[in-house]
């Protein structure tokens, strides 16, 4: 009930606002369930698209999206081909070298991301493991001494392990519960936790103005309880990685 009524409410948020309101251009890709997918019909959803309709709102900022693939989801922040970009996203030096941050939007203190595979008897440390490249996911792996693979999405890593391409698979805990409901019945074969700063908007370098703006949303939605709502809806059993 409180799902639906804060759906209801986010949609009729999108839809409002004045003709006069500023144009905020938003850079994201859709494959990291909850935090932004495509529902069965082609909709946009998740955490992160009912956030940014509550920032959106609030701040008076006219929102249009700009689906692109991951690995150009910072990087069209700092080329300014989008004004922020939202998606689960963490910081890394290399990222914190392009594009300025708000406050995280969610409280993260260790990241786990998990190995999956269709069998047991899979040694991970010896054998060749699929993950979406350019994120921290991959940054891991390599710092680790795995072996791996990279593709430009989640839903690429996961065709790659069922066509053989690779022998696992490294993801959010977050994603492979969608994926075990979708049907693809996926093995538990270990994780590695590593620290977090959870997810924020990056937010185009120098831009102390936007930046400020959004902060301050981001504290609003934080003091009357909508971040905690949100999280309750598409985090009920506890925090995801960032990408």
């Amino acid at each position: 009930m409180i799902r639906a009524l804060l759906m209801a409410l986010t949609m009729a948020l999108t839809m409002a606002g004045s003709v006069h309101a500023e144009t905020l251009r938003i850079g994201t890709e859709t494959d990291y369930w909850p935090y932004i997918f495509r529902t069965e019909t082609g909709q946009r959803a998740g955490f992160d698209v009912e956030l940014m309709a509550l920032i959106c709102k609030r701040g008076g900022f006219d929102c249009v999206w700009d689906e692109v693939s991951f690995d150009h989801i910072v990087t069209g922040v700092a080329d300014g081909r989008f004004d922020v970009s939202i998606g689960g996203i963490g910081t890394t030096p290399q990222r914190d070298r392009l594009v300025d941050w708000t406050r995280p939007y969610r409280v993260i203190e260790t990241g786990m991301s998990h190995f999956a595979g269709l069998s047991r008897d899979i040694d991970v440390t010896k054998t060749r493991i699929g993950v979406q490249g350019e994120t921290i996911m991959e940054d891991v792996l390599v710092d680790n001494g795995y072996v791996a693979i990279a593709f430009p999405s989640n839903s690429a890593v996961i065709e790659a392990l069922l066509a053989g391409k690779v022998d696992a698979i490294f993801t959010s805990s977050s994603y492979l519960t969608q994926i075990d409901q979708s049907g693809t019945q996926l093995i538990d074969l270990g994780y590695i936790s590593y620290p977090d700063g959870g997810p924020q908007i990056a937010v185009l370098k120098g831009n102390s103005d936007l930046r400020r703006r959004l902060n301050g949303l981001i504290e609003g939605l934080e003091a009357d309880g909508s971040l905690t709502m949100l999280n309750a809806i598409w985090f009920p059993q506890g925090n995801a990685t960032d990408l």
